[in-house]
């Protein structure tokens, strides 16, 4: 740390001016957030513990050499895991939200504005005096009704895929021993 402070120029605020030559990507004064802590695609990563005398100068070679510290875990595994956690909770979100929407726009529409009977059919309105026009559905009709039956699926699945893969192991679910 201090070799780097000796060759740039510290501003006031913590950071350090470098030049495209160095690999000083980062302010000294910020710390990395825990998800840009991955190896890079197609590197192996290491989970490796840091000691007081790790940060010693001088004292990491020495109190490393020959000795293997932290066992390499699959990265990929891991790494993909955790998307598909996190897309699974994205989704479950946002079906969830379309979800409630269309069911309250099909309320609007069926005791407020009555563009739809009870029975979920289109109620059109007479057509205009002087033609023959019927009325039909416009599209945010139609994407509100396709909502509210995919909405529910999409969520229903997402959680189902998220406890699945949630649950120690993978192992089967339990099941009750009938009496007989």
């Amino acid at each position: 740390m201090q070799a780097v402070l000796d060759r740039h120029k510290a501003q006031a605020d913590g950071r350090v001016l470098a030049g495209p030559d160095d690999d000083l990507a980062l302010t000294l004064a910020g710390d990395l957030r825990a998800g840009c802590l991955r190896p890079e695609p197609g590197r192996p990563g290491q989970v490796v513990s840091v000691s007081n005398d790790v940060t010693e100068p001088g004292r990491h070679a020495v109190r490393m050499r020959g000795r293997r510290t932290a066992a390499v875990i699959d990265q990929t595994y891991a790494a993909v895991s955790d998307t598909g956690t996190l897309t699974m909770r994205w989704l479950r979100r946002v079906s969830g939200i379309v979800w409630i929407f269309s069911w309250y726009t099909i309320y609007l529409e069926i005791f407020r504005w009555h563009h739809m009977t009870k029975t979920l059919r289109f109620n059109p309105p007479p057509p205009l005096p002087g033609t023959d026009i019927q009325p039909r559905p416009g599209a945010p009709l139609i994407a509100v009704c396709l909502g509210s039956v995919t909405a529910p699926l999409v969520f229903l699945t997402a959680t189902m895929i998220e406890r699945i893969r949630a649950r120690p192991g993978n192992t089967p679910p339990r099941r009750l021993a009938s009496k007989s």
